[in-house]
C-alpha cells in the first residue's frame, strides 16, 4: 500500500520495458519553480508545451511511467478539474511533491496506478526506478545497476549509471525508455558483478521503503 491506497504490481511495467514511455517532474501549475527556484530554466509556456507534447507523443494504448512530482502549488482538490485528462495507461511512482494521501487520491481517481520503487532486468543490467537518484556511494554497492530517476531537473545525472528523465532533460515530453537504455548500455559495456559483501549491503539498502 502507498499511503493507504492500492499499489500496482510493477510486473505490469516489467512486461512492457521495450515500449515503455517515461517522464518525471512535470510540476504542472508550479509557478514558484519557474519564478524563484529555477528561474530561466524552463520555457515560459512550459505548462502548455508539456500538454501539447504529451498528446503528440502518447497514444491511448501507450504505457507511461511518471517518476513523480506531477503537480505542485495548487489545492489537490482541484487537480482533476484543472489538469485535463491525458492519453495513455499511466503509472505513478510518487515523488516528494506527490506523497500526501490527498494528492495521491486524485491521481487514483483519474485512473492512474500507483507503483513503489522497483527493479527490472534489461540488457544484462539491473534497472532501479526511483524518484530521487540513488546516491553515488550506494550505487558503488551495486555495480550492475542503472538508476532511472527524476527529481534533479536540469542538473546533470550523478554518474554514467544514472539516467535522469526529468522533463528538462527529455524535451518536455514522455520518451521511450528502451532507446535511452540501449545508448547508455552501449557506452557502459558489460556490468561488473557485485561481490558477496556488496550484495548483502545493497540488499539491506534496497529492502527499505
Amino acid at each position: 500500500m502507498i499511503k493507504g491506497l492500492p499499489e500496482t504490481d510493477p510486473d505490469e511495467l516489467r512486461a512492457v520495458l521495450d515500449t515503455l514511455l517515461v517522464i518525471s517532474d512535470t510540476h504542472w501549475f508550479h509557478t514558484r519553480l519557474a519564478q524563484e527556484l529555477a528561474p530561466g530554466v524552463r520555457p515560459p509556456n512550459d505548462h502548455d508545451l508539456m500538454l501539447e507534447r504529451w498528446f503528440a507523443t502518447v497514444g491511448v494504448d501507450d504505457v507511461v511511467l511518471h517518476l513523480g512530482d506531477v503537480i505542485a502549488g495548487i489545492d489537490p482538490a482541484t487537480y482533476n478539474e484543472r489538469l485535463q485528462e491525458l492519453p495513455g495507461h499511466i503509472y505513478l511512482l510518487p515523488g516528494n511533491h506527490d506523497r500526501q494521501s490527498s494528492k495521491l487520491e486524485q491521481f487514483v481517481r483519474r485512473g492512474w496506478k500507483l507503483v513503489p520503487r522497483f527493479e527490472a532486468a534489461y540488457g544484462g543490467w539491473r534497472l532501479r526506478f526511483t524518484h530521487e537518484p540513488i546516491s553515488v556511494d550506494l550505487m558503488k554497492l551495486a555495480p550492475d545497476v542503472i538508476n532511472v530517476h527524476g527529481h534533479i531537473h536540469h542538473n546533470p545525472a550523478p554518474s554514467p549509471r544514472h539516467v535522469n528523465v526529468s522533463v528538462e532533460q527529455i524535451q518536455y515530453a514522455p520518451v521511450r525508455l528502451a532507446p535511452l537504455l540501449n545508448t547508455r548500455i552501449a557506452e557502459l559495456g558489460i556490468p561488473l558483478a557485485p561481490t558477496d559483501r556488496q550484495r548483502r549491503s545493497d540488499a539491506k539498502f534496497w529492502s527499505r521503503r
